[in-house]
């Protein structure tokens, strides 16, 4: 069973996923995307939570093999976290500036699809030996899935607006 602590897990799952994988050199922030990140210059890809929701499929099912209904209390609280990837090239004033991001978002991109699942045997390349999995994660019943979920120009323009420093 998970502790309080599995959201900020799942963050650094998929920080350590990005930073193992990816071929373009950037650094993974984790933080709002209007945010300047200290002491970090040059590339970088940013990671930022911006919502949580129960998982209507998952809501109050028993984790199946463990125990019998109701053996330990209230069923499991399932969530998906929908997080946005935002990209920071070299530069912000160069005539292609957002070439470099855009390929840093591309390299993004490529690595959640070539691992939509991140398992337990998952481990990192750039440190053998070490999980990418979060250690808070590795014992859990269910597996941490990675789904692309388009969102509408209307969605997208009230997260933006809701952020308060988005030039």
């Amino acid at each position: 069973m998970s502790s309080y602590k599995a959201i900020a897990a799942v963050s650094q799952s998929l920080m350590n996923l990005l930073g193992d994988r990816m071929t373009e050199a950037a650094t993974i922030t984790l933080a709002p995307p209007d945010v300047q990140v200290d002491q970090v210059i040059g590339p970088r890809l940013n990671v930022y939570l911006y919502h949580l929701s129960e998982d209507p499929f998952m809501k109050n099912q028993e984790i199946p093999g463990i125990g019998y209904s109701g053996a330990y209390g209230h069923p499991p609280l399932s969530l998906n976290l929908h997080y946005i990837l935002t990209a920071f090239g070299s530069s912000e004033t160069g005539p292609d500036a957002d070439m470099h991001a855009q390929q840093i978002l591309g390299d993004a991109m490529r690595v959640v699809h070539d691992y939509s699942i991140i398992s337990a045997d998952l481990v990192q390349q750039k440190a053998p030996g070490k999980t990418i999995l979060d250690p808070v994660l590795l014992d859990e019943f269910e597996q941490l899935r990675v789904v692309l979920q388009p969102k509408s120009l209307e969605e997208i323009s009230k997260i933006w607006t809701a952020l308060p420093r988005v030039n």
